[in-house]
């Protein structure tokens, strides 16, 4: 997603201060073709190497005025925060074109709360900030019938 391909979209995104929901499609792994592993966990690692992607590449800072919307919950970046920073301090040299820490960017996505667990909702919410966090559906995919307490959502008025 960090392709300069998608350079004219970012730009058009950003002069217009729009929103891109980053939402892939099935994984087409052959390691996945059984079980509904594209679905359960092919999905949210498209998303969690989109969203790396955005990061490392440097295209939240030279695109500052998109916001970007994560679905799956962010799929395992969230988890992974802690790997990607420790990378960061590790690795200057590769990184020394970002302006900030992965932890600072993944807090500027907004994440979907399309996790089907309430404990890992709560983990996303404590890492990203409840601001950060709306609530999602898998509408009209298979996964679609999460009912989520819908109190720990009520901190986002300013989305749109």
């Amino acid at each position: 997603m960090a392709d300069s391909f998608f350079d004219p979209l970012f730009e058009a995104a950003n002069a217009t201060q729009a929103v891109l929901f980053v939402h892939p499609l099935l994984h087409s792994d052959p390691r996945l073709n059984h079980s509904k592993l594209p679905n359960l966990i092919g999905v949210p690692w498209e998303t969690t190497i989109a969203a790396a992607n955005l990061i490392v590449q440097g295209v939240l800072d030279r695109y500052p005025n998109i916001t970007f919307l994560l679905a799956h919950g962010g799929g395992f970046l969230p988890y992974q925060i802690g790997r990607m920073s420790k990378g960061f301090r590790s690795w200057e040299n590769e990184f020394a074109k970002l302006q900030r820490t992965p932890l600072e960017y993944a807090t500027s996505f907004y994440y979907d709360s399309v996790l089907w667990d309430e404990r890992t909702l709560d983990y996303l919410l404590e890492i990203a900030g409840k601001n950060q966090v709306i609530p999602g559906s898998d509408f009209p995919f298979e996964l679609n019938d999460w009912k989520i307490d819908q109190h720990k959502l009520n901190h986002t008025p300013s989305f749109l």
